[in-house]
């Protein structure tokens, strides 16, 4: 039983700081708006960086279901050295990079790139590239290049045969 109460506790842990991200940067800088009501009769579609918002929670949804997402990729959880996101910071000799999830194996990075659009194109795999390029990588281990997205892809994106699996958000709540 305590057990039990010490996993609810950091799953209220998680949710708050979840929430409180999201409160900090995006409701307390408009709060006084808010209180006036000038926010009244206007549609979500409308809201300034509403997509950001938007892409901020799916994100967070997909941190917060790792589990999953190991499950969906078929890496058994024991061989799961870290995940979660990843930022590397820039140093005289290597750049700056941000993975939206980075799960580590033994001999496998997997680049997570978490995308939700209305339009997702090509410029995902340049992007990609990039954090690939930049991103230092012990030796002995393999990349494989993810993408989760909710939205519709170019069709080029799969034809480019660039990730090693993408993720229809969509597919991945159904377990397809």
């Amino acid at each position: 039983m305590h057990r039990l109460s010490r996993q609810n506790d950091v799953v209220a842990q998680n949710n708050f700081k979840v929430y409180l991200r999201f409160y900090l940067k995006y409701i307390e800088p408009v709060n006084d708006k808010i209180t006036k009501g000038l926010f009244e009769g206007i549609t979500l579609d409308n809201l300034v960086s509403w997509d950001i918002i938007m892409g901020f929670q799916f994100e967070n949804l997909i941190l917060n279901n790792v589990k999953s997402v190991c499950k969906y990729l078929n890496i058994n959880l024991s061989t799961v050295k870290s995940a979660g996101y990843y930022f590397q910071k820039m140093t005289k000799r290597q750049m700056a990079c941000q993975i939206d999830l980075l799960i580590q194996t033994k001999y496998t990075l997997y680049i997570c790139e978490i995308k939700f659009r209305n339009f997702i194109s090509k410029q995902v795999i340049i992007e990609v590239q990039k954090k690939i390029n930049i991103l230092k990588v012990p030796k002995g281990i393999s990349i494989r290049p993810i993408l989760i997205y909710s939205g519709e892809l170019e069709k080029s994106i799969l034809k480019e045969d660039f990730f090693d699996q993408v993720i229809c958000f969509e597919d991945f709540l159904t377990g397809q």
